[in-house]
């Protein structure tokens, strides 16, 4: 478990763990970090590493960053059929 106070200025707060399988070491970490003024971003991390023995090792890893909060763009959507104004013989369909 990890807390910090970053720069620019962010509180930021994480947890990680990892599995150990002789040579294979996997990795997670799970955090979230609330910036000053800006939007707060939700962090996954994964990592896989292969030791070779006490000198020489080789890892793989991967981050994602997400922004919590946000609302997806644009509007809902509607169709439908005509209004009970539309002249008849006129049926007109719309989406918008």
């Amino acid at each position: 478990m990890r807390l910090g106070l970053g720069y620019p200025w962010a509180l930021e707060g994480e947890v990680s763990g990892s599995l150990l399988r002789d040579p294979v070491v996997a990795t997670w970490a799970l955090g979230v970090s609330y910036p000053w003024g800006g939007v707060p971003l939700l962090g996954l991390g994964l990592g896989l590493s292969l030791v070779a023995n006490e000198v020489w090792s080789l890892g793989l890893g991967a981050s994602l960053f997400l922004p919590l909060g946000l609302e997806p763009p644009g509007e809902p959507s509607s169709c439908g059929r005509g209004t009970p104004w539309t002249p008849r013989g006129r049926e007109r369909w719309g989406c918008g």
